[in-house]
Formats: C-alpha cells, sequence, structure tokens
C-alpha cells in the first residue's frame, strides 16, 4: 500500500479491531465466573448500544471533519475502557462494569462511519481507494477473530481489568495513527448536497439522519429479494453474538478445557476466518452469490451441531474451524449480493441501517444464549443454535435460487468493471456494488461522451461495447475499445475535462457518477459532505519527491519502483509570486507538482482554479504531446518539482516516444 495514509487508516482500524473483540471475549468470561449462566446474557449489551448509535452517527459527521471525528472516537474509548477497568480493580459492582462497557458500545458506532467518510481522501487513485478499502475489510475479518483468542488467551493468565488495560492501549495507538493523518477535510454545506445534478436536503442532526436512514432501508426492505437476504444476514449475526457466550459454557463444561477454553475455541475458528480470505477470490462475478450465503449458513450451523454431536475438544477444534469460514463467507456474500439486488441510489443509507440491524440481531443471539442453556441444557444450546441456522437456510434455499437467477443479468456487467484497469483491483463486495451503481448509456457514432472544457467533471466511463476517440484540441491521440475506461481523475476530484471523447461507433457506456462510486467502495454517504481541506501551511518540502509524485492519481497507480525511478528523474525549482510559469497556446513536454505556495489556473484571462501543495498541473501538455491549455501563475511564492514526458519515458522503459502510446502505458 502506497498510501501512508492509508497504512495509518488500516493500523488504527486493526487496534481498534483487535482491542474491542479482546473485550468483548475477557468480559464473556468475567461474567460466567462472577455471575454464572445467566449472566452471559449481559454480553447482549456489547451490540445493542452500537446499534441504537448507528442508526444516528452519521449526523455527527456531517457537522465535523471525519478525521477529527476518529481520534475523538479512540481516544474516548481509550477513556471508557481505562474506567472499566478502573471499576474492576476497585471491586465495584458488576452491573456498574457491564454500564461502562455498554457507553463504550455506543461510542463504537461513530468510528466505521467517520472512517469511511474519509477514505476517498486518502487514495490517489480509484484503484488505490478500493485497495484500502479491501485491506480495511480484510483487517476487520482477521483482527476480529484474533482479538477473541487473544482476549480468551489473556484472561486464563492475567484478570479481566489488566486485558481491559491492553485494550485500552490499542484504542490510544489507534487515536495516535489517526492523529497522524497529514490529508485534512473540512465540512461543506449541510443543507443540500449534489446528486447526479440535483439538490438533495441533507438529514439535519443525528435525528434527521436516523429518520432518513430508516425511511430508505423501508423502501428496500419492502423488495422481497432484498428482505430475504438482510434477514439471512441477520441470522447471521444473531448466531455469532450466541457463539461467544456458548463457548464460554461450553469450554467450562461439556468439553472440558476450563478457563483458558475460550481463546482455544476462538483460535480455531480465526484459522477457518484466515482459510475464507483468499477463498473469498471464488466468489467474484459469481452467478450463485445468493445460494452461497445459504450454504455457507448451512455449513456454519452443522459444523455447531457437530461440536455438540462429537463432544470432544479435537472435534470441536474441527469443526470450529469449518464454522469459521462458513461464517467469513456467509457474510462477504451477504454483502456482495446485496447490490445486485437492491436499489443502488438507496445502497448507501441501507449500508449503514443494515450494520446497525445486524448489531442488533448480535445482541438478540446474546440474550437467548441463557435461556436455550437452561431449556436444553449448554451441548443442547449448541446443537439447537446451529440446527436452527442449517433449518432456515434449507427452507429458504429456493427462494434464494430465485433470486440468483433474477440477478444474473449483473454477472456481464461485473465482468466488463473487473476488465477495466482501474477497477480490476477492486474486492467482490466493492465490484458487485460498483457494478449495482453504474448506469448504462448508448451513445451514436459523431456523440461526444464528455467534451474538452466542461466543468466540475464528476462522471467516469468504461466501454461495454463499441469504439471512442479520444482528441485533445481536436487532435485525436487514441482509440478506446471494450474494457478501456476514461474520466478516472473525475471520480476522486472535480475538475475540468481535460480532452473530449466521441463515439467512433455505435457505444454502449456504463456510466459511474463520484457519489456513486464512493458509496459503492466505502459504503459512505457522508463521504460527499466533506472536502479536502487544502492550506499553504500544508508543506511537502523536504520530504521524499516520490510522496509528491504519487499525488498524481495517474502516477500513484504505477509500480512503485517506476515512482521511485521518476522520483530520481525529476528536478526541483522555485518562483516568486506573480511569475508565469507558463502561458496558455505554448508548446511544453513537461507537468510540475506543487510542495509549497499556491499556483492560479487562467484560461481566457479568468482564474479557474487555485492549486496547493500536492497538486499537479501540466499533465495534459506532457502526456499528449498539445499546447498548453491554460496559463499557470504562481499565486504566491511557490516550490515545485517538474516532471517531463523524457522522464516518463525512460522511468517506464520506453523506446517509442509516440505521445499516444503513452497514454496506452498508463491506462
Amino acid at each position: 500500500m502506497r498510501s501512508r495514509d492509508g497504512r495509518r487508516l488500516v493500523v488504527a482500524f486493526t487496534a481498534v479491531t483487535l482491542a474491542e473483540w479482546m473485550t468483548a471475549a475477557a468480559l464473556a468470561v468475567h461474567l460466567f465466573d462472577v455471575a454464572g449462566q445467566a449472566a452471559v446474557g449481559l454480553l447482549a449489551l456489547l451490540f445493542i448500544p452500537t446499534a441504537i448509535a448507528g442508526l444516528g452517527a452519521g449526523g455527527l459527521i456531517e457537522r465535523r471533519p471525519p478525521e477529527r471525528v476518529l481520534v475523538a472516537t479512540a481516544a474516548l474509548r481509550t477513556l471508557i475502557i481505562l474506567g472499566a477497568a478502573a471499576a474492576l480493580q476497585a471491586g465495584l459492582p458488576l452491573g456498574i462494569v457491564v454500564s461502562i462497557v455498554a457507553v463504550d458500545a455506543a461510542a463504537a458506532a461513530f468510528y466505521r462511519p467517520a472512517q469511511a467518510a474519509v477514505l476517498p481522501f486518502h487514495a490517489g487513485s480509484p484503484a488505490e481507494l478500493g485497495g484500502i478499502a479491501g485491506a480495511l475489510s480484510t483487517t476487520r475479518t482477521v483482527s476480529q477473530a484474533l482479538g477473541i483468542v487473544l482476549g480468551g488467551l489473556l484472561i486464563a493468565t492475567i484478570s479481566t481489568a489488566q486485558v481491559f488495560v491492553a485494550a485500552a492501549g490499542l484504542f490510544l495507538l489507534a487515536a495516535a495513527s489517526v492523529a497522524g493523518l497529514q490529508i485534512r477535510t473540512e465540512v461543506i454545506s449541510r443543507r443540500t448536497r449534489e446528486r447526479n445534478g440535483l439538490e438533495v436536503q441533507a438529514a439535519r442532526g443525528v435525528i434527521g439522519t436516523a429518520r432518513e436512514g430508516l425511511s430508505a432501508f423501508a423502501g428496500i426492505v419492502g423488495h422481497a429479494d432484498s428482505r430475504l437476504v438482510i434477514a439471512l444476514a441477520g441470522l447471521r449475526a444473531a448466531v455469532r453474538g450466541a457463539w461467544l457466550g456458548l463457548a464460554v459454557l461450553a469450554a467450562a463444561g461439556f468439553l472440558g478445557l476450563g478457563r483458558s477454553g475460550l481463546g482455544q475455541l476462538a483460535a480455531a475458528a480465526a484459522v477457518g476466518a484466515l482459510i475464507a480470505v483468499p477463498a473469498a477470490s471464488l466468489l467474484v462475478g459469481s452467478p450463485r452469490l445468493a445460494t452461497a450465503l445459504g450454504g455457507s449458513l448451512i455449513v456454519t450451523g452443522l459444523a455447531l451441531v457437530g461440536v455438540a454431536a462429537f463432544g470432544t475438544p479435537g472435534a470441536a477444534y474441527v469443526m470450529l474451524a469449518i464454522w469459521g469460514v462458513g461464517m467469513a463467507l456467509a457474510d462477504l456474500a451477504a454483502t456482495a449480493v446485496l447490490p445486485r439486488i437492491a436499489d443502488a441510489r438507496r445502497f448507501g443509507q441501507m449500508t449503514a441501517v443494515t450494520e446497525s440491524l445486524k448489531q442488533a440481531f448480535e445482541g438478540t443471539g446474546s440474550v437467548l444464549v441463557p435461556v436455550f442453556a437452561a431449556v436444553f441444557g449448554v451441548r443442547g444450546a449448541v446443537a439447537a443454535v446451529g440446527a436452527a441456522a442449517a433449518l432456515v437456510a434449507i427452507v429458504a434455499w429456493p427462494r434464494l435460487s430465485r433470486v440468483d437467477a433474477r440477478a444474473a443479468k449483473r454477472i456481464g456487467r461485473i465482468d466488463t468493471v473487473r476488465r477495466s484497469p482501474l477497477l480490476g483491483s477492486l474486492r467482490v463486495v466493492e465490484l458487485e456494488a460498483v457494478a449495482s451503481a453504474a448506469q448504462l448509456k448508448r451513445m451514436s457514432p459523431g456523440e461526444d461522451v464528455i467534451r474538452e472544457g466542461d466543468r466540475d467533471a464528476r462522471t467516469f466511463y468504461v466501454i461495454e461495447d463499441g469504439k471512442a476517440d479520444v482528441l485533445v484540441q481536436g487532435r485525436m491521440v487514441r482509440t478506446l475499445e471494450p474494457g478501456d475506461s476514461f474520466g478516472e481523475i473525475a471520480l476522486l476530484h472535480g475538475i475540468q475535462r481535460t480532452a473530449t471523447v466521441r463515439a467512433g461507433t455505435d457505444l454502449d457506456l456504463l456510466e459511474l457518477d463520484r457519489s456513486d462510486f464512493i458509496w459503492a467502495v466505502t459504503g459512505s454517504e457522508q463521504s460527499g459532505l466533506v472536502r479536502r481541506r487544502t492550506e499553504s501551511t500544508v508543506k511537502l518540502t523536504g520530504r521524499p519527491l516520490r510522496e509528491a509524485l504519487t499525488c498524481v492519481p495517474w502516477l500513484a497507480r504505477l509500480d512503485s519502483a517506476v515512482v521511485g525511478r521518476l522520483a530520481s528523474l525529476a528536478s526541483t525549482d522555485s518562483v516568486a509570486a506573480g511569475q508565469v510559469l507558463w502561458e496558455e497556446g505554448t508548446a511544453g513536454d513537461t507537468m510540475i507538482v506543487l510542495l509549497d505556495g499556491e499556483v492560479t489556473v487562467e484560461r481566457d484571462g479568468k482564474v479557474e482554479a487555485t492549486i496547493g501543495p500536492g497538486g499537479w498541473v501540466g499533465e495534459v501538455a506532457l502526456l499528449h504531446d498539445v499546447p498548453r491549455t491554460a496559463t499557470v501563475r504562481a499565486h504566491t511564492d511557490v516550490a515545485f518539482c517538474t516532471l517531463q514526458r523524457e522522464h516518463v519515458h525512460q522511468a517506464l522503459g520506453m523506446d517509442d516516444e509516440d505521445p499516444g502510446h503513452l497514454v496506452e502505458q498508463l491506462a
């Protein structure tokens, strides 16, 4: 991962997730030790407060820069968990400890929406954005499993209070990591936002956000296919919520594993979760995602039945490894199939509310553990939970087959999206969401898809069928074919179009709006309410030139070794305020990346943009060998690095100096 900020986000999310599940595992054992089997149901307080707070968490993200919310949430959770540790150490009543942990669970609802909202500003290209989102998703799966393992093993050797202190340390690490994010954002208008050219009234406050989300969700679940998938995702969440309590009871009961038993059982499940990570690639573009969800739930349920039926530690380890695979694949299949069958325009809102409902189902599963154990016994409860999950999935199987049949028409679109060089690195969930959000657009020969000079570009295109020509100032520089894409930078930056793309034949296109892309990859509806803040005080001078070059999207997606060679070839310079770097219409083969200060971009004597550190200008002349399309003037004293066309050829090892071939090489 090239993005320094992306790595910080992954480190922070790893620490947060480990801390959450270490706390959950330690609390589960502590509840059983202190108050017995019935108290295990209190684990619901790890989930239900998150579900309730999550319905309105978006309101805070609308009013505060998300990176600040990340820092504040992680820091607050550090203090809360330290407070719980102090309560444990002081021997305060169990109700006080559990109440403090419930407050932490409510605070947890604010972290993931803020993380999703900030992601687009820490990626130099759509491919990098998908890469960071994918790394975070994998981190969540693996860290959840490892967190339970750590908590379960530590509680066998140290006190619950000490485990909580360790978890607080991880929350503090997360706060420190996100506090070091270099890119800052600012909140834009909270009244309206633009979506597909229309101004949409934004929700006001927490209550307004919750009401808007619930309204969207109500419309979605009115669709039978969506309702079925969401119900099965909730079933999976309930099984997961029940498992933590059941594992504590089983380890202390019929498996005879003692106090360290939870950690041992969790380790077996973690092995399964790790196996599922590479196995998930088999689901990309699969025409049977809905039945994969049902099949995974059947395997999951039967694995729990196997734990109860065999009743030995060795068999339990094997069954729980299978359980871990099934749970991970069921989660992925449920998340990936929804974009195929749900209304893409509501998918961002639906994701947030569905996550809240999953938390509620997990809490419900935890509450039912002591009830099932009292009625069936611990061994019988494990078998009953597993059998119920498998039976529900079997009954739903015919309907799931019909869901797959109706969703099959999107498979071809997913294949088209995956062929695009810029989107091919996305994980299955992001690919499904992008394909769902894309709209089909047909153009006749000679029609312009985009025009050079169009302002505030915000759409990206993938060619499904036909050919198109790329023109810069009337000169054709390239022909695009099926699978090719264009308009990439518009996905992350609202800029002026630098070329015209004209249909050469009948043309079928997949059109993707910037908001839809960000929602599909991050699951965040708040991303459209903030923007990157550029300040003259944010300097790149004194930092490696590689860091400056990766601010340019088409450079950021190059191999790391190529970027390193470019950095060694680039030169640095500075000019005083008011000096013209180049005039509109003049020849040129260089581009610059700003290290300090600001420049203005002018056309026909009018200032069209002001660019600060990390911004770039001049790439059209460098890539297409055409005259400068604008005048660039130093607004303040500026420092910059310069990259020549020859440098790009050398770094890529190209002997051919044809600009059209250079563009093809970079595509």
